[in-house]
């Protein structure tokens, strides 16, 4: 893992709103059993039910490090160092979490066949991916991104792997517009610590009231949700 992305994480830990703000598209629709495809540090591990059993996957070390100090002795906490792909289990979840992970993965086709099969019957898929092609610049190059994803796109992906589509909703149109500056205007490479805790504390409450009662015909994000035919 490059030093940029573990910043990033590190960066985007103390962006508490924004956090529970994501958490709160999945919070009512998470089962009692949970995979976490790309635990990171464990900005949302943590908030995770106390009554679910959670597993995790990560496959970066300093990451896999900063998750078990952080559940060291938990019982409902399981973190497991791998890759989707290269995971190898028989088990099968209520709910698979997938926030701003699947652009890291270079085949992300198989990537969602593989979050498909290990769906419980009935079970959800919570996925949130980076949203508008034209997005693409600088910071997702530094951190990774092999893509930003298109609405259309992303029901494609969805729907051609035994999934049925329940909702799909942009997210965070303020963050769209910073991304594009940004990108586009001041080419950053990273994110700005002041630039996010600003956004954090002044925007994003505005923003999630807003989007709470308005549809948006754009956004940063895709928050999507999806479960077995």
């Amino acid at each position: 893992m490059d030093d940029i992305t573990l910043s990033d994480l590190q960066i985007m830990s103390q962006a508490v709103n924004y956090r529970r703000w994501i958490y709160s598209k999945v919070e009512r629709l998470l089962g009692a059993t949970i995979l976490e495809v790309g635990g990171g540090i464990g900005n949302f591990t943590e908030m995770y039910p106390r009554s679910s059993k959670v597993v995790t996957i990560e496959p970066h070390p300093e990451c896999v490090q900063a998750l078990r100090a952080k559940f060291d002795g938990s019982d409902r906490v399981e973190v497991v160092n791998a890759d989707l792909l290269s995971y190898e289990t028989t088990r099968r979840f209520d709910s698979v979490v997938c926030l701003n992970v699947l652009e890291h993965v270079d085949d992300d086709r198989a990537a969602m066949a593989r979050m498909a099969e290990m769906l419980t019957p009935g079970g959800r898929l919570l996925l949130m991916v980076p949203a508008c092609k034209s997005l693409y610049g600088p910071v997702d190059r530094a951190l990774q991104h092999y893509r930003r994803y298109g609405r259309g796109e992303v029901k494609r992906l969805i729907l051609t792997h035994g999934l049925s589509l329940h909702r799909i909703e942009y997210m965070n149109l303020a963050g769209f517009f910073g991304w594009l500056i940004n990108a586009r205007l001041l080419k950053r490479a990273e994110q700005s610590p002041a630039q996010v805790a600003f956004y954090d504390r002044v925007v994003v409450p505005v923003m999630r009231r807003f989007e709470s009662v308005i549809p948006l015909p754009i956004g940063q994000s895709l928050f999507v949700v999806a479960g077995l035919r």
